[in-house]
């Protein structure tokens, strides 16, 4: 996720996600080490995205 609100986007989908799963919720536009950016780039899933 990158900008607008980060915290409270990882709140809506604790409270409100219906599965098991967990969301690693991560601000893009934050300090991010490179090795965690290539992860993301590589094992990361898209679940919404603002057009």
């Amino acid at each position: 996720m990158s900008g607008k609100d980060v915290d409270g986007f990882r709140a809506a989908l604790e409270d409100e996600a219906e599965t098991l799963l967990r969301f690693d919720v991560v601000d893009a536009c934050g300090k991010v080490s490179d090795e965690l950016k290539s992860e993301i780039e590589r094992d990361g899933v898209v679940i919404y995205e603002e057009i």
